[in-house]
């Protein structure tokens, strides 16, 4: 496999731009990327113990390589932990070590870790740079791009954040080798999330490579986050502080889905198993809405199916997540707005009346 690199260039103010790194072993450039990039005099590095014991050796050495000294947080693991408390937790580590205003922090670990890392790279000192390595195919294909940091309130998911654009994104597919089928699926979730939404050429590639992927194919997996990085890259350049309405495509499936989470308890069901019901269920209010194409609930579930994903949500009341929907931060006044498709490529950001949402569910719920 060949390493390939992804240009995120954000032209808005303020304009930057920085490379995501995906290929096997692209781990060990880690510490001499830095000292081209940055120069550091020391990092810091943001992790928790189980993601420390498996990666912790490789990132040591990289960094030594490049004479680089760290200091090492570990942070309690899971989405319970991605809240105010934790922040505070870096922040004060931060403080304590004398991290100065150059003085990057590196995020060793999946989402949770990268959203609250980010975030207090974001709040520190007004800002310090944000070197982000995910070690979730999650991460790889979402969160770790983007600039979106955050936190969860009581209230809801990712309620508190920042946009703090990391300097570096390193995406070793040797650490997915680890990782158990249920982390590995919620990677599959967004990567056909970001298919679904682009359609044509990605599409296809997905239809004919999922079979290897979920064989193992480290080569067809590389492709597809390749492309599924490429897509987000260029949805943040062209909206990157969610302004415009574009970037709120990215959300398709996540209403629904962290709708979901929230209510379950944040960990009880994971994101990508959130967000596969979640795109299910859009499919379905696209086509009851009259926007989207005859057959579309039904091409996004085979869709799913192919890529062992689940379709259907969990016994839950529909009031419940017509309650939680309302928070969401993409709805307008009183109204609940959806990501929904006109069909695969075309997506669209839609108020749905509470009634439709309501039969709708419930119908999907019933099966």
């Amino acid at each position: 496999m060949a390493t390939k690199r992804v240009v995120v260039a954000i032209p808005a103010p303020p304009a930057v731009s920085y490379e995501v790194i995906i290929g096997s072993g692209v781990l060990n450039e880690l510490g001499a990327r830095l000292e081209s990039l940055l120069k550091p005099r020391r990092v810091t590095v943001i992790t928790n113990d189980i993601v420390w014991e498996i990666s912790g050796t490789r990132l040591t050495d990289s960094l030594n390589k490049a004479a680089i000294d760290f200091d090492l947080v570990s942070i309690p693991d899971g989405e319970a932990n991605k809240t105010m408390e934790t922040a505070g937790i870096i922040l004060t580590a931060l403080a304590d070590c004398g991290a100065g205003r150059t003085d990057p922090v590196i995020a060793l670990g999946g989402g949770v870790i990268g959203d609250v890392a980010g975030f207090a790279a974001a709040i520190y000192m007004r800002g310090v740079p944000f070197i982000n390595v995910p070690t979730t195919l999650l991460a790889m294909a979402d969160s770790s791009i983007g600039g979106k940091t955050a936190i969860d309130l009581p209230a809801g998911k990712n309620l508190a954040g920042a946009f703090h654009q990391p300097g570096l994104v390193i995406s070793d597919l040797d650490l997915l080798t680890t990782l158990p089928d249920k982390e590995l699926a919620a990677g599959r979730a967004e990567m056909l999330k970001a298919a679904m939404l682009q359609g044509d050429e990605f599409l296809a590639a997905w239809r004919t490579g999922i079979s290897d992927a979920l064989g193992g194919d480290l080569g067809v997996t590389e492709d597809l986050l390749e492309r599924s990085v490429r897509y987000k890259a260029g949805v943040v350049a062209a909206d990157a502080l969610d302004m415009t309405g574009r970037r709120a495509f990215l959300n398709y499936g996540h209403t629904l889905g962290h709708a979901l989470e929230t209510l379950l308890g944040y960990g009880q069901l994971g994101h990508g198993a959130a967000v596969s019901i979640g795109m299910a269920f859009a499919a379905r209010l696209s086509e009851n809405a009259g926007l989207g194409v005859t057959g579309l609930a039904r091409a996004t579930e085979e869709l799913l199916i192919e890529a062992d994903l689940p379709d259907r949500p969990p016994a839950l009341k529909a009031a419940d997540i017509i309650a939680i929907m309302e928070l969401d931060k993409k709805n307008l006044a009183a109204e609940i707005t959806f990501v929904l498709l006109r069909d695969f490529g075309r997506p669209a950001i839609q108020t749905v009346p509470r009634a439709l949402i309501l039969s709708t569910l419930e119908e999907f719920m019933n099966g």
